[in-house]
């Protein structure tokens, strides 16, 4: 019996010495997975690093319908700093003379970024296929209106032939694009039935003054000028349809990789950079937009206004 009770003593102790070292394998083992995985995690984060040395180290922005340096100071400073902020990259203004300038500009690598509107965008893209949008900026109630002063007889789109009517320049969708296809749509040959006087920044305040029987707004526009100006002066003849959002737009010559930075830090910072475009005070018509994706087809209705007016946009 006692030497049974030794053999048994001595299996057992075996037993135990037998499952501790199988312990210190399964956790050698476990040791060893987690490095493994560890290893392999910072494999795939170096993978997925971004070369970033082709990046500019200065963005130049710039702003169509503003002209000169010191208006954009105005209206952008605050949302140029916020730029600063999120994009981690300085940020430059590049002042314009005129709409065109801009579409130049981007063609020729002297501005990277373009605040614009729809109808600028499609001749942007025109000149070099390789222009692409960033963001939109939606545009909520975004209209465009001819109206007629109240004592001038013209109550209907119609009543305009002979008359004149003032607009923006050939780059303005809301000014100029549209409201030149609804007089098409109304039957009006505008080479014939109605003079179309190109006015620019200056429009509005002739047709006031009652040099032209006419004007093309957009319905935030014209509800400033009825604010300005008083009740009864003024009258809506012809109204269109929602128009595309104002968008920004990056040139053909950033790296496609800082270009998906760009879009990723608008939609993500949407609303931080537009209480700066609000701030100033000077932007009131975006009070209710928002950064959304924008995709080049969205302007299609603009490239078919174009052609439908026979104009060569491209």
């Amino acid at each position: 019996m006692k030497k049974l009770s030794t053999i048994f003593i001595v299996l057992m102790v075996m037993s135990l010495l037998f499952l501790a070292a199988c312990g210190n394998e399964t956790e050698g083992s476990d040791e060893d997975n987690t490095s493994s995985a560890a290893n392999e995690g910072t494999e795939t984060n170096q993978a997925e690093e971004v070369d970033k040395s082709d990046w500019p180290e200065t963005l130049r922005f710039a702003a169509t319908g503003i002209e000169g340096l010191e208006q954009l100071q105005v209206e952008f400073e605050p949302f140029r700093d916020k730029l600063e902020e999120v994009l981690d990259i300085e940020v430059e203004f590049f002042a314009l003379s005129n709409r065109t300038t801009a579409i130049t500009a981007l063609e020729y690598d002297q501005v990277d970024v373009v605040m614009s509107g729809g109808a600028e965008y499609v001749l942007m893209r025109a000149a070099d296929e390789n222009t692409k949008p960033v963001a939109a900026l939606t545009r909520p109630g975004y209209l465009p209106l001819i109206i007629a002063h109240e004592d001038s007889g013209i109550e209907k789109i119609e009543d305009l032939k002979g008359k004149s009517i003032a607009m923006d320049d050939v780059g303005s969708t809301s000014a100029y694009l549209m409201p030149s296809k609804m007089l098409v749509d109304a039957g009006f040959d505008l080479d014939k039935d109605i003079k179309i006087q190109m006015l620019g920044d200056s429009m509005d305040a002739a047709f006031i003054a009652g040099e032209t029987d006419a004007l093309a707004i957009t319905q935030l526009n014209y509800e400033e000028l009825v604010a300005e100006q008083g009740e009864g002066k003024y009258k809506v003849v012809a109204e269109g349809g929602s128009l595309p959002n104002d968008l920004i737009v990056a040139s053909p010559h950033l790296p496609e990789s800082f270009f998906e930075h760009m879009q990723d830090v608008f939609i993500g910072n949407g609303e931080s950079l537009l209480e700066q475009i609000l701030i100033t005070g000077e932007n009131d018509k975006f009070s209710e937009s928002e950064f959304v994706i924008a995709e080049d087809s969205d302007y299609d209705e603009l490239r078919e206004a174009y052609e439908f007016l026979g104009v060569d946009y491209e």
